[in-house]
């Protein structure tokens, strides 16, 4: 008998290891997420459905069960000291100096594996020389930062547990209705794994830019309760998920809060992990398509996003994309306002080969785009195509605006950095050029779609132009091209 039971390991042995080369030489499939370092929820008593009734007991259960996966966090960043004459003269009067003083904020995480993975924004830890994470029991942890992206402000944080950790499941942020209830756990003003409440206000939000940041925005907004402090925390559904990292407030109105969507963060998680993000890049300049634009662009309705400029040698240059196209998909994705297109094009990948369906004329059109790899700020401006040089203009009756050629007075006046081409050097205040928001110092490129090299080409384009018709306007305006339009009177 045991001689039979040593065969059929032997056999069984032969045939795992066996098993297991196969495996390896055919590759076959494994579990995609075995590495991944958030999960989803399985289970949790303490959750609701959307057809369970709200009592006294169901914010407070939900509560109970999340608050441990909420840490606080405190940070320590190094300010420099003062410089200069007033350096110089506290010196002389009080002693020497400290080099640098140290400030310390406050905010708030969540942890999203029991090894010690802690998201929370960027601006939380941006600079800071030490991190301190708080648990609920008041453990407390140095942590570091594994990787940080100002664009979305998000953070990945790593602590070194001694203990058997909490974490919070990640949930759908794509299938949050308005409406829906949500909870917010965090640290404002200090106020350790403070629980409020609210519903989602609204979705897809791309018009917020916390303190003038230029971000990646597809923010939720919610009325339940966020403050300094909260910033980093969670925003969890009903069923104890998390489903936006809380990140702005409205300091001029209450109950207006902001929370980065959970779908967006985990498209960033691996990069995150890996400690650098790198994006794909469409190289163009894009704009809304205003109402007025779209009949005479072709669309059925003002959506997509228009192309202003296109970078000298960037994909989309080398792929034929030209400045008037309107971007409507992207990949198989619809682009419906061009707040869309930032961010499926910079996590396409670099290197994918994607299919863009544009407008021309009227006329849909599919074109495919090798997806380069977003250049650092420097390297995208040396590559920005420099403007046309259009020819003198005068001021047409009924367009509201005066337009005269370039020139070292002219260009000093509104801080321009060429001398070239046609400058709007006057608007009529309340006239049809300001109503289709035309400012004055616009370099005008193009008039309805004609290129303007010459004196003649401006007066024959504004001869085409009828009271009550539309006029289309290119214009420079710093180192953007935008389009305006407006009605002739």
């Amino acid at each position: 008998m045991r001689r039979r039971l040593w065969t059929h390991a032997i056999v069984a042995s032969f045939f795992l290891v066996i098993g297991l080369g196969l495996a390896t030489t055919l590759d076959l499939p494994r579990d995609a997420h075995a590495d991944r370092i958030w999960h989803e929820q399985t289970s949790n008593t303490a959750a609701l459905s959307e057809s369970d009734p709200l009592n006294l007991g169901s914010f407070a259960r939900l509560a109970k069960t999340l608050s441990p996966a909420v840490v606080n966090i405190s940070v320590e960043r190094a300010i420099a000291g003062a410089d200069g004459r007033f350096r110089r003269y506290m010196q002389r009067h009080y002693g020497n100096m400290p080099p640098e003083y140290t400030n310390r904020g406050l905010g708030s995480g969540v942890i999203i594996h029991a090894d010690g993975w802690i998201l929370t924004n960027h601006h939380v830890v941006e600079k800071a020389k030490r991190i301190k994470v708080r648990l609920q029991n008041e453990n407390t942890y140095e942590a570091e930062v594994v990787g940080s992206d100002a664009r979305t402000d998000v953070a990945l944080l790593r602590i070194e547990p001694r203990e058997r950790l909490i974490s919070a499941p990640l949930g759908n942020s794509t299938a949050l209705q308005i409406g829906e209830w949500v909870i917010a756990i965090g640290n404002p003003f200090g106020l350790s794994h403070t629980v409020t409440a609210g519903i989602v206000s609204a979705k897809g939000r791309q018009d917020v830019a916390p303190d003038g940041r230029q971000m990646y925005a597809n923010f939720i907004q919610t009325d339940a309760s966020i403050n300094p402090g909260n910033s980093g925390g969670p925003l969890f559904n009903i069923r104890g998920e998390v489903i936006g990292i809380n990140t702005a407030i409205n300091s001029s109105g209450q109950g207006i809060g902001f929370a980065i969507p959970v779908n967006m963060v985990k498209t960033l998680l691996p990069q995150l992990r890996g400690g650098e993000i790198k994006r794909s890049w469409l190289g163009v300049m894009i704009q809304p398509v205003q109402l007025e634009l779209a009949k005479q662009l072709g669309l059925e309705r003002a959506e997509g996003a228009l192309v202003a400029e296109v970078v000298v040698d960037g994909p989309s240059a080398s792929a034929g994309i030209q400045p008037g196209d309107v971007i409507v998909g992207f990949d198989g994705k619809p682009v419906r306002r061009a707040g869309d297109l930032p961010w499926l094009a910079s996590t396409a990948g670099i290197g994918k080969q994607v299919d863009v369906e544009i407008i021309r004329n009227g006329e849909s059109n599919t074109v495919q785009i090798t997806m380069g790899e977003l250049p650092t700020e420097a390297r995208a401006k040396a590559k920005t195509p420099v403007a046309p040089a259009p020819n003198l203009g005068l001021a047409p009756e009924g367009m509201g605006l005066r337009a005269e050629r370039n020139s070292a007075k002219v260009s000093k006046r509104f801080g321009l950095e060429t001398n070239d081409g046609i400058v709007l050097t006057q608007i009529t205040p309340n006239g049809a050029a300001e109503r289709g928001g035309l400012e004055a110092g616009d370099i005008i490129l193009k008039l309805n779609g004609t290129r303007i090299d010459s004196a003649d080409d401006f007066r024959g384009a504004v001869e085409k132009i009828r009271t009550g018709e539309l006029v289309t306007v290119l214009v420079k305006r710093g180192e953007r091209r935008l389009f305006r339009s407006f009605k002739r009177r």
